[in-house]
């Protein structure tokens, strides 16, 4: 499928045809956002035509800024909350902007998988043989969101009590022997 603003300025008609009715609301305030970031950034430098690119790269920087962070990480639960104000005071510049680094790179992968995950579906882009890059791009969600959930617990200050003690709680419903 065509997002409209893809084709020529006469053969817009027809690709809103071809996107399912019950997509094209989506589809038009997809089309608009791009239209406006088009005219902002151009084309070439939109950042919703580079969602794929920009994913990857919070991804390596998730991978090295979370790699330098648990070199100094004591994984004892004494110890973890002691470990991460080391890092960020006693490493004053090095540690607070990689701990930085690392919160607001992990923020934009869940942004920008969102706005992939949404363009990727109000495009009619997940048919035929884009099933299975759809399919797994689902199936990484929860890994992302259970990942996030994992960095609030390792800190294990009053955030990551909070998360750790909800997230217990969610699986009580399930027959497991977790108490929160």
């Amino acid at each position: 499928m065509l997002y409209t603003n893809d084709l020529e300025v006469g053969k817009v008609c027809n690709a809103v045809k071809l996107v399912p009715p019950v997509l094209r609301p989506g589809n038009s305030v997809l089309v608009y956002f791009q239209d406006a970031l088009d005219r902002v950034f151009s084309s070439r430098l939109n950042p919703m035509h580079n969602l794929g690119a920009i994913g990857y790269f919070f991804f390596w920087a998730l991978l090295g800024t979370g790699l330098y962070l648990y070199l100094f990480y004591d994984m004892s639960v004494e110890g973890a909350y002691n470990s991460v104000q080391r890092i960020t005071e006693n490493q004053k510049y090095y540690g607070g902007i990689i701990r930085s680094a690392h919160r607001y790179a992990s923020a934009g992968l869940v942004l920008v998988a969102a706005l992939h995950m949404l363009q990727t579906l109000f495009s009619d882009r997940f048919r035929k043989y884009r099933w299975l890059a759809w399919v797994s791009g689902v199936a990484i969600l929860p890994f992302i969101w259970l990942e996030g959930l994992t960095g609030y617990a390792m800190v294990f200050d009053e955030k990551g009590k909070m998360a750790s003690i909800k997230f217990a709680e969610w699986l009580d419903v399930y027959p497991m022997a977790v108490e929160p």
